[in-house]
């Protein structure tokens, strides 16, 4: 009898010591994955802070509501924007509804309402943003008369020319790639 429960202990034991490695190496994985997304963010971080120095001031324009344009960087009236910008007459705001570097017609927010006869979009300090001719074509039907395509630097350019001369204008703006 007294083998029997030595045996059923050793059972016991030796369930309790897979549990444990389970856990471990599940704990590990978790942590490992952690690791790896913390990294990555860091990593990114670094990346924009380095490319934005690297590049210095893409734009200056100090009569203009876009005043200074930095890769990935904003300052309008003022305030400095991260990433991408939305100004819809003279007020500027996040556009934080791109995702990728195809815009989609959903990705066009915040504009609507607003009596805009041009819209300006800026596709990125390096150009990497596409707008297909379709999501143009729709955002036409929907009552924009005219719809500026350009490069970031130049798109803001523009914008300030358009606000100058007194044009219901609004600007959608990638501020990286």
């Amino acid at each position: 009898m007294k083998k029997k429960e030595m045996s059923m202990e050793g059972r016991i034991l030796d369930e309790l010591i897979l549990e444990v490695v389970v856990i471990c190496l599940i704990g590990g994985v978790i942590l490992s994955w952690i690791g790896w997304k913390l990294i990555r963010w860091i990593a990114g971080k670094l990346y924009f802070q380095w490319r934005s120095r690297r590049a210095g001031v893409l734009l200056k324009d100090m009569d203009g509501l876009v005043e200074e344009v930095r890769w990935g960087c904003f300052r309008i009236s003022g305030k400095e924007f991260q990433k991408d910008i939305r100004c819809v007459g003279r007020e500027p705001s996040p556009w934080t509804d791109r995702r990728g570097h195809i815009l989609e017609e959903a990705m066009i927010t915040g504009i609507w309402n607003n009596d805009i006869e041009i819209l300006v979009i800026g596709l990125g300090i390096d150009g990497a943003l596409q707008c297909p001719k379709e999501v143009q074509d729709r955002l036409r039907e929907r009552g924009i008369h005219e719809i500026v395509v350009a490069p970031t630097i130049e798109a803001c350019r523009m914008y300030n020319s358009y606000v100058r001369s007194g044009k219901r204008v609004a600007l959608l703006a990638h501020g990286t790639c």
